[in-house]
């Protein structure tokens, strides 16, 4: 509903009034830093893997400066829950039998709307999530599938600040999903809809090169998983944990490895968590050129 959006960007900005000086220049797995990119082009790729064969989703993007203020992000996913076992399924629980393919390219645009030598860094970053090929959902037991539309809406609020070495990011966000799609056996399939979440996000140094990076997000309207039992949509926490390695001078290699219940690192797939709660291993990569 729309109050519940206002109400999640109202609390977000109000919080503000107590953080502490500095921000964030990194993000998390799940969630985006406030700072907007200055200098040269940033490629960074990234592939999450979860149990049974064939069940990956990688993306591979860009993002660069596009003035003082705005940044421009582009990325391609590729999302397959074909595998021997689809994501889920754990236990013969009746999520298994829904697996989902899906090709996107994310166009989107960060503007800072505060910062820059003020006490925090707050950004707006809406996008557009556009289907190359699917999404599409299969059942697995009879051969049926369901399509949703081709673009997918979003928008985030991430928010930085910093206490003592440790930086923090608070990013509400939200997605549209369809709420029901048409199948190919004549009924109608639940979807998403909506989904609101709020996440908070931590980068604390381990030593000179590493860092430890964790992120958690609450769904505070709409569904974002599947039920385990049910095979409908359902809410799940959503989550990630690992570390960050840091290398070289002027331009830097990035490096994370990390642990996630999460579908996908762009707004709508970050929302998203894998059903049983599967979790995934994931390596992401980012250099300057």
């Amino acid at each position: 509903m729309r109050k519940s959006l206002i109400v999640v960007v109202v609390v977000a900005l109000g919080l503000l009034a107590v953080m502490p000086a500095a921000w964030s220049q990194e993000g998390t797995p799940n969630l985006k830093p406030a700072k907007t990119w200055q200098g040269p082009t940033v490629w960074q790729g990234e592939a999450r893997t979860f149990r049974g064969g064939g069940n990956t989703i990688w993306s591979l993007g860009m993002r660069g400066e596009v003035n003082r203020k705005t940044e421009a992000d582009v990325s391609f996913l590729a999302w397959s829950t074909k595998g021997r076992d689809p994501i889920g399924g754990l236990g013969g629980s009746m999520s298994a039998v829904r697996a989902s393919k899906l090709n996107l390219i994310t166009v989107g645009v960060k503007r800072r709307i505060s910062g820059a030598g003020a006490r925090h860094t707050v950004s707006l970053f809406p996008a557009l999530e556009i289907a190359t090929s699917g999404p599409i959902g299969t059942n697995m037991q009879t051969g049926g599938y369901a399509q949703e539309k081709r673009a997918i809406p979003s928008i985030g609020l991430p928010i930085c600040w910093k206490r003592g070495a440790t930086r923090w990011i608070l990013e509400p966000k939200v997605a549209w999903f369809d709420s029901s799609m048409p199948d190919s056996v004549g009924g109608v399939t639940q979807g998403f809809g909506r989904v609101i979440g709020i996440g908070l996000g931590v980068v604390t140094p381990i030593d000179a090169h590493d860092d430890f990076i964790a992120d958690v997000l609450v769904v505070v309207d709409g569904d974002n998983t599947l039920d385990e039992n049910t095979n409908l949509p359902d809410t799940e926490l959503v989550w990630s944990a690992g570390i960050r390695w840091t290398h070289g001078g002027e331009k830097p290699t990035v490096i994370d490895l990390f642990v996630t219940n999460s579908a996908g690192p762009t707004t709508a797939t970050s929302l998203i968590g894998a059903p049983d709660n599967s979790r995934g291993l994931g390596v992401r990569v980012e250099h300057e050129f």
